[in-house]
C-alpha cells in the first residue's frame, strides 16, 4: 500500500513537472512571437515612413493643437521649413482659398468637415501661408479623425502648369509655339466677326538660313534666332501686335485691328528696314534678310482660310528673292467658265480639292451643340475657293454630283470615326441628297454599305432634301427615304416654305424634321406677317410629330424671338459660320 502511493506521487511529479516545462515553453513562444509582431510593426512604420518621405506630393500630421507629429520634406519645403527644423508646432497655419476668400485649414476642418469618416476635397485650389501674397495652384485632401488629429495631402500644381505652358513655347526663344497660335486663333476669329474688324497675318522667315548655320554653326545660329525673336517684339509701331515662333527659323506676327492694309504693308518693311543690322559677329553687322507673305481679313478672303493665305504669300515672296514682301489677293470671282470647271472635277477629286465644313445645330433650350450640317467646298488649284451654288448646280447637270455625294458620305463617315477615336462627342451630322441621287435608284444600299463599311450607327447621320426637290418626284424619292428610315436615319425635309408644299403632302412626306429656310427668318424682326408665318409653320410641325430647325439665326433677337415660338433647333452665324473639321471640332471636344 505505501509502496502504490510513493509510484502514485511520484507519477504526479512527473506530470506536474512536464506541465511546467510546456508552459515554459508556450510562454517563450509567445514572448518571442509579441516581440516579432512588434518589430514587424515597427518595421511597417518605418516603410510607411520612408515612402512618404520620397513621394513628390506634401503630406502632414497635425494634432488638435496643431503639433507636427509627422512631416515630410516636400511640405517642409512648401511651407518653407528648412530640413534641419525642429519645430514642432504650426504658430501660423496655412490658408486655402475657399468660397472666394482664404480661411485657415483648423478653421476649414473646424466648419467643413463635420463627417469624419469622409475625406475633404479642394481641388485646383489656391494655397498659401498665413497673409502672405504668394500663392500655388493645389490639390488639397483633409482627413480629420475623431481624437482631433488631422493628416493633410497637397498634391502640387504649380510644376505641372509651369509642363502645360512650356509646351506652349519655342524651345529657343521662349514665344508662343505653333500650338499656342492655333489656339489663339480660334478667339481671334470669333473677336474679328463679332466686331467686325480688320485683322492681318505676317508670315515671316529668315532667308537663307541653311547657309547660315553652315558658316556659323548650330550655336551661333541659334543665338541669332533668339535675338531676331527679341527683335520682333520690340519694334516700336502704334500697331497692335504678337510674335509667334512656330518653326525653326519662321515666325507669325498677329495684328489686331490696323486701319488699314497699307499700314500693315508699311509695318513689314519697317521689319525688313530694321532688320538688315540687327545683329553682330565680332562687332561686325551681319547683313539679314527676311522674306515676308502677308495675308489680311477682309482683302485676302474669309478668316479660316487666312493662315494658309499668309503662308502661300510667303512661298511667293521667297521665289521672287530675298528680302521680298507680297500680299495675298485672292483671285477675282467668275474669272473660269463652266467648261473649264466640267473638265476639272475629275481632277478635283484626285487631288482632294473638295473639302467638308461643318456648321453647327444646337438644341434651342439648353444652348449645346447636337448635330451639325456638312457642306462641301471646292479649293480649286487655280480658281480658289468656288461656292456649292456654283459648282452643284453645274455637277447636277454632268452627272458629277453622284460623286460628289458618295464622297461628301464617306468623308463625314470617316470623320465620325476620328472624332470616335479622340474622344470628341458623339452628334448627328446632316447630309444634303440631291434628287439625282434619289432618281437614280439604290442610294440607300450605297448608304448602307458605307455605313457598314465605317461602322457607323445609321441613327448619327441625317439626310436634307430640299422641299421642291421632294415634290418633283414623289414616289420615287418617298419609296429611298422609307428604306432610309428603316435603317435608323433621320430625315429632314431641307429649305421648308420657299416652295408650294400643301399640308396633306407634309403629312404624307415621311419627314422628321423641318428647316425653316433663312429667307423667312431674316425679317421677322421687322414683319409681324412674317413671324406669325414662322409661328405656324412649328405648331403645324409639332401637331405631326416633326422637329422644327430654325436656320439663319443671325443674332441674339432673331434666336429669342424663335426660341419663344417654340422651335427645337437653332443654326445660324450667330453661332458659327461653316468652318472645317479643326475648327468644328473645338465645339464637340470633351474637358
Amino acid at each position: 500500500m505505501d509502496l502504490h502511493i510513493t509510484q502514485t506521487d511520484s507519477t504526479i511529479g512527473y506530470i506536474l513537472v512536464g506541465l511546467l516545462f510546456a508552459l515554459t515553453v508556450y510562454i517563450f513562444i509567445v514572448k518571442r512571437k509579441h516581440k516579432s509582431l512588434i518589430e514587424q510593426l515597427d518595421q511597417n512604420h518605418d516603410i510607411h515612413k520612408n515612402i512618404l518621405d520620397v513621394i513628390d506630393d506634401a503630406v502632414m500630421l497635425l494634432s488638435k493643437t496643431n503639433e507636427i507629429l509627422y512631416i515630410n520634406p516636400t511640405m517642409r519645403r512648401i511651407l518653407g521649413l528648412s530640413e534641419n527644423s525642429t519645430e514642432d508646432r504650426l504658430d501660423a497655419l496655412p490658408e486655402v482659398q475657399y468660397k472666394n476668400k482664404y480661411v485657415t485649414l483648423d478653421r476649414l476642418v473646424k466648419e467643413e468637415h463635420k463627417d469624419n469618416s469622409k475625406t475633404l476635397s479642394f481641388r485646383n485650389t489656391s494655397f498659401r501661408m498665413q497673409n502672405a501674397a504668394k500663392t500655388r495652384p493645389v490639390d488639397l485632401h483633409i482627413n480629420h479623425f475623431k481624437n482631433g488629429q488631422y493628416f493633410i495631402a497637397i498634391h502640387d500644381l504649380e510644376s505641372q502648369t509651369h509642363y502645360e505652358e512650356s509646351l506652349l513655347k519655342n524651345q529657343f526663344s521662349e514665344l508662343p509655339n505653333k500650338i499656342k497660335l492655333q489656339h489663339n486663333l480660334h478667339k481671334i476669329y470669333a473677336k474679328v466677326h463679332m466686331e467686325k474688324v480688320r485683322f492681318a497675318l505676317l508670315a515671316i522667315d529668315i532667308d537663307n538660313i541653311s547657309e547660315l548655320r553652315a558658316i556659323f554653326g548650330m550655336k551661333q545660329t541659334d543665338n541669332l534666332l533668339v535675338t531676331f525673336a527679341n527683335f520682333l517684339k520690340r519694334i516700336e509701331t502704334p500697331l497692335d501686335y504678337s510674335v509667334y515662333h512656330i518653326s525653326y527659323s519662321g515666325f507669325i506676327l498677329t495684328v489686331n485691328n490696323p486701319k488699314s492694309l497699307d499700314e500693315v504693308y508699311k509695318f513689314a518693311e519697317k521689319i525688313q528696314k530694321e532688320m538688315v543690322g540687327f545683329y553682330k559677329i565680332d562687332g561686325v553687322n551681319l547683313h539679314l534678310t527676311a522674306s515676308i507673305g502677308i495675308a489680311s481679313y477682309p482683302e485676302s478672303g474669309s478668316t479660316h482660310t487666312l493662315l494658309d493665305s499668309a503662308y502661300k504669300a510667303l512661298s511667293t515672296a521667297q521665289k521672287e528673292g530675298y528680302g521680298r514682301i507680297h500680299v495675298h489677293w485672292p483671285r477675282k470671282k467668275n474669272n473660269y467658265t463652266e467648261l473649264q470647271l466640267h473638265n476639272s472635277m475629275r481632277k478635283g477629286f484626285e487631288n482632294k480639292e473638295f473639302e467638308v465644313y461643318y456648321q453647327p445645330i444646337l438644341d434651342s433650350k439648353t444652348k449645346e451643340i447636337v448635330a451639325a450640317e456638312a457642306l462641301v467646298r471646292w479649293n480649286h488649284e487655280k480658281f480658289g475657293l468656288i461656292m456649292p451654288n456654283v459648282f452643284i448646280p453645274l455637277m447636277e447637270k454632268t452627272g458629277f454630283v453622284l460623286e460628289l455625294g458618295r464622297y461628301v458620305l464617306k468623308e463625314v463617315l470617316k470623320q465620325q470615326k476620328r472624332w470616335d477615336f479622340f474622344g470628341f462627342k458623339e452628334i448627328e451630322i446632316s447630309i444634303n441628297v440631291t434628287l439625282i441621287e434619289l432618281e437614280k435608284g439604290g442610294f440607300s444600299d450605297a448608304v448602307q454599305e458605307e455605313l457598314k463599311n465605317y461602322q457607323i450607327d445609321p441613327g448619327r447621320i441625317k439626310f436634307e432634301i430640299t422641299e421642291g426637290n421632294a415634290m418633283s418626284s414623289e414616289k420615287t424619292t418617298q419609296k429611298e427615304i422609307e428604306m432610309l428610315k428603316k435603317m435608323g436615319i433621320t430625315i429632314a425635309l431641307d429649305d421648308f416654305g420657299t416652295g408650294y408644299t400643301s399640308f396633306s403632302y407634309l403629312k404624307r412626306f415621311p419627314a422628321d424634321i423641318l428647316k425653316i429656310d433663312k429667307s423667312l427668318v431674316e425679317n421677322i424682326l421687322t414683319k409681324e406677317e412674317d413671324r406669325r408665318v414662322i409661328q405656324s409653320m412649328i405648331d403645324v410641325a409639332h401637331h405631326l410629330g416633326m422637329k422644327i430647325v430654325v436656320e439663319g439665326v443671325e443674332n441674339r433677337q432673331i434666336e429669342e424671338l424663335v426660341v419663344g415660338f417654340g422651335c427645337d433647333y437653332l443654326q445660324g452665324y450667330h453661332f458659327s459660320k461653316p468652318v472645317p473639321a479643326y475648327e468644328f471640332q473645338e465645339f464637340i471636344r470633351l474637358l
